[in-house]
């Protein structure tokens, strides 16, 4: 809304009818007959070039008078938000599960296979990594086009409350199924006893234990890329469009094959070679949680519109505005 030609109280009334229709108001100014309307806003707005009256009513002062550099700024604000977003779904959809797993494990009096210094590597690396390459990412193509969010929009709300429990229990699911049927081929026996029926039992705990390490790493990494984008499909982004999440699970992965097949590391982390079968069966289990992920923003968030941008958007209120 521009206006000119009116009195500083005429211009304070626009500000408080636009605060009575639930708008966040920003207004900017740079005479001292804008100061009312500057301390009534939301965020007073004061030009570099102004009034020393202007200046001091304001919450900022720009110190480029130009209107691109708010445009900027607001931009910036829900880039912020965005990519507090993911690094939030990410982290609480990945890490639930593997307290939810363990303490599954112990009260079914289950092997657990991973010990402190397993979970601290793959903390650091599966974990860490990847939620740092989503802080980092780039703005998408809609960010400036979406309707601005209600004021008392958090990052944890229906959406983000749906989308955690997907991601945590198609985790769930693949981490029994690999712990179970890992001890089974190896073990001989679906909750890791030593029942005698292997030469080795050591051995086959720590091929068990190899699975489980490679299963959290993969299927973590590609639900890494999968929140990218949080309510839509992670291929209409460009699934390797983002360098950060790229170099993260480079890394990361690397990193992961490095302490559990080269000689010397992978006896630090107690780990041992598998067979093929083994191998498959990790991947598979490793795409379940993403292809699950990926279905339910195709099917559910984008069909039906359940996303934070359509849930908590701002909706014009006519019964405010003829108030």
């Amino acid at each position: 809304l521009i206006i000119g030609r009116v009195s500083p109280f005429q211009k304070r009334w626009f500000v408080e009818v636009a605060k009575q229709m639930e708008l966040v108001v920003a207004m900017t100014g740079d005479g001292a007959n804008d100061a009312p309307a500057l301390k009534g806003a939301n965020v007073g707005i004061a030009m570099g070039n102004g009034s020393d009256i202007a200046k001091a009513a304001g919450d900022m002062i720009l110190v480029n008078p130009s209107f691109a550099g708010i445009v900027e700024a607001i931009r910036a604000g829900r880039l912020g938000f965005d990519n507090i977003l993911k690094f939030l779904l990410f982290l609480l959809g990945t890490n639930v599960s593997e307290v939810v797993i363990y303490l599954t494990l112990t009260f079914s009096d289950i092997v657990i296979v991973l010990d402190a210094l397993n979970l601290l590597v793959l903390n650091l690396l599966t974990d860490g990594f990847p939620a740092i390459a989503l802080s980092l990412e780039q703005a998408e193509g809609d960010l400036m086009k979406r309707a601005p969010l209600r004021r008392d929009t958090s990052v944890l709300n229906k959406f983000t409350y749906m989308s955690i429990t997907i991601t945590n229990l198609a985790l769930l699911v693949s981490y029994i199924v690999v712990i179970l049927v890992g001890n089974e081929w190896h073990l001989g026996d679906m909750k890791g006893r030593d029942t005698g029926e292997v030469d080795d039992y050591d051995k086959g705990l720590d091929k068990t234990r190899t699975m489980f390490i490679l299963l959290i790493n993969i299927s973590q990494l590609l639900l890494g890329f999968s929140h990218r984008s949080p309510d839509r499909s992670v291929f209409s982004v460009g699934f390797f469009s983002g360098k950060w999440m790229n170099y993260a699970s480079l890394s990361s992965m690397g990193i992961i094959v490095l302490f559990t097949h080269i000689p010397g590391l992978k006896d630090i982390m107690r780990t041992e070679y598998v067979d093929l079968r083994s191998y498959l069966l990790v991947a598979g289990a490793s795409c379940f949680p993403f292809i699950v992920h990926e279905i339910a923003k195709v099917v559910f968030f984008q069909r039906f519109n359940y996303s934070v941008y359509e849930l908590y958007k701002y909706e014009y209120s006519e019964k405010s505005s003829s108030d």
